[in-house]
């Protein structure tokens, strides 16, 4: 619909990159922060302290949807580590309580996911305790993404999004919802 013209704007979760800022508008200021964090039971957590633990402790990784930002990461990640992956594991489908219960269950040792979509709130739901390892392997902004006929448009929303960041109006909408400021993950990744 962006492409067609039938949509101004789009908002979803959506990470920067090169792609999308040479075919959309991307204002520079993020409507958030998403970092892909490794998460796993709280025993698993005592026995693997990174993805790289994992893989070459022979530990399995639930699958990732094969069109989604996570298959990217984990992709550059792998290509960054020397191809420790033989391939990335991929399914099409599998809902966040899914892959939870996977976790439960046994069936795989670690989830690689967003932590801004409520994996910890669902696990917990399901009385299932899941950690995060301390170190995300990518820290995102998440941005809108805007037609590029519509510049006028775009120039709104930055000056919108420019003044909710500095009278922070963002962080309180993160900590209401995520029970934190995602916003902090940009300075502790040097962003």
């Amino acid at each position: 619909m962006m492409e067609s013209g039938d949509a101004k704007v789009a908002s979803g979760g959506y990470y920067r990159t090169p792609r999308r800022e040479k075919d959309y508008i991307v204002p520079k200021t993020p409507i958030g922060v998403s970092s892909v964090m490794v998460y796993m039971s709280k025993d698993n957590a005592q026995k693997y302290h990174s993805l790289e633990d994992v893989i070459k402790g022979g530990g399995k990784l639930v699958p990732n949807t094969p069109n989604g930002g996570i298959y990217k990461v984990l992709t550059d990640w792998n290509a960054a580590h020397d191809n420790l992956m033989k391939e990335v594991p991929i399914q099409d489908g599998l809902t966040p309580a899914e892959r939870i219960t996977s976790l439960k269950n046994g069936q795989y040792d670690a989830l690689v996911y967003p932590n801004n979509l409520g994996v910890e709130d669902i696990a917990k739901a399901m009385n299932f305790e899941i950690v995060a390892l301390d170190k995300p392997i990518k820290v995102n902004e998440t941005v809108v993404i805007v037609n590029k006929n519509e510049q006028k448009l775009a120039d709104e929303i930055e000056a919108a999004l420019e003044k909710l960041s500095k009278d922070g109006t963002l962080q309180k909408i993160s900590e209401k919802w995520y029970h934190r400021n995602l916003f902090d993950q940009l300075k502790d990744a040097g962003k």
